[in-house]
């Protein structure tokens, strides 16, 4: 009896504990920090102007199963975007039937992650075509340039243990202020009245919409343009000086492309933008030597493999400025627009999944160049 009475005063005790934590870890999952990737998916794919975005849970490899688990929502895509965070801007409008078209872009991935994402896809998941956007420095062989590390992409579920860990972080921001408890509870977009998951979705109006691209938020793309280029060349992996090649990339590249043509995928390639500032200091400022002797060699690939590849780096061929660039090396909407439809009008493959005229078009009478289809 008496042990019966302990565990009761103790079960009494501890339950106000009991439902604080597991109302932290509720509150934690609807918010979407800890929301399981196959829900997130599920809601997009009923609701496709939520946006998704979460503060604790960003890493490339968590990015990767997240994308992973939309594009089952997408099991007929038959246009696939790969790269890093500079091919985000890319929509499914740009496409005629936009539900055949996924952006699997992941911020800070390397053309190691690429591979893994091919090597993922499933005979449900294969597109018709991958336009591949290939970052030159990827192949910077300076050792401060963490793309010489090998970076394969891993499926990593929320299992319960890093839900709590994400709860822990949730918890701590709630109560050092850092979090209005209205926002998670409202899930609202800080930008609109569309829902958003995930803290940085719901405070910044930045989030990955439901066909993989990202979209961004015009005020913080003004506030954020930074033009010094000479001070901050070198505190970014992005923009980092170096002299010579990592010839492990170009091994890479080549497996990518090998594979891609075992699996009867079409790849068709591209050399991402540069701010204008920035492309002229690469060329000029003697900081960059691995940059010219790289992109040659990534063409040589392209072209020994049979495989269509675009230079866009300098934008000024399109006639345009840095006011369709989101920041140094991310281009706009509108700009990522300009370039498939530059791809769709010469690849005929591509050009059956997209009409160049009515890119054009919708480029032409879109008033911002950071949201041209709306969200």
């Amino acid at each position: 009896m008496l042990i019966r009475r302990l565990l009761t005063r103790l079960t009494l005790f501890l339950l106000p504990f009991g439902i604080i934590i597991g109302g932290m870890i509720s509150l934690t999952i609807y918010s979407g920090e800890a929301m399981p990737y196959e829900q997130v998916a599920a809601l997009q794919y009923i609701n496709p102007k939520l946006i998704y975005f979460p503060e604790f849970n960003t890493g490339t490899s968590q990015t990767f199963t997240y994308k992973l688990a939309s594009l089952k929502q997408h099991p007929k895509s038959q246009v696939l975007i790969l790269g890093s965070s500079r091919v985000l801007a890319f929509q499914a409008q740009l496409i005629d039937s936009p539900s055949h078209f996924y952006n699997f872009g992941i911020q800070g991935s390397y053309l190691d992650g690429s591979l893994s994402v091919l090597n993922a896809l499933t005979a449900e998941t294969m597109p018709d075509v991958i336009i591949l956007g290939v970052d030159v420095f990827w192949f910077n062989a300076n050792p401060n340039n963490e793309t010489r590390k090998d970076r394969p992409l891993t499926v990593q579920p929320l299992e319960f243990s890093k839900i709590l860990e994400i709860s822990q972080f949730f918890a701590q921001s709630l109560l050092k202020g850092d979090i209005n408890w209205m926002m998670p509870l409202n899930r609202r977009n800080l930008t609109g009245d569309n829902t958003a998951l995930g803290l940085s979705a719901q405070s910044s109006g930045r989030g990955f919409r439901v066909d993989g691209s990202f979209q961004s938020n015009t005020n913080l793309v003004e506030a954020n343009r930074d033009r010094n280029i000479a001070e901050v060349y070198q505190t970014r992996s992005t923009t980092l000086g170096g002299d010579s090649m990592a010839d492990a990339g170009f091994v890479t590249l080549e497996q990518f492309l090998i594979r891609a043509d075992d699996l009867g995928i079409e790849v068709i390639g591209f050399l991402p933008p540069y701010l204008p500032e920035l492309y002229t200091f690469i060329q000029t400022g003697g900081q960059h030597g691995y940059f010219e002797p790289s992109r040659a060699q990534i063409k040589r690939i392209f072209e020994r493999h049979g495989v269509s590849l675009f230079d866009f780096s300098d934008i000024q061929q399109f006639g345009v400025g840095a006011e369709e660039m989101n920041d140094f090396v991310h281009p706009s909407g509108r700009l990522s627009a300009r370039m498939f439809a530059i791809m769709a009008r010469e690849i005929p493959s591509l050009h059956a999944y997209a009409d160049p005229d009515r890119i054009e078009r919708a480029i032409a009478d879109s008033p911002d160049p950071i949201h041209i289809f709306g969200d």
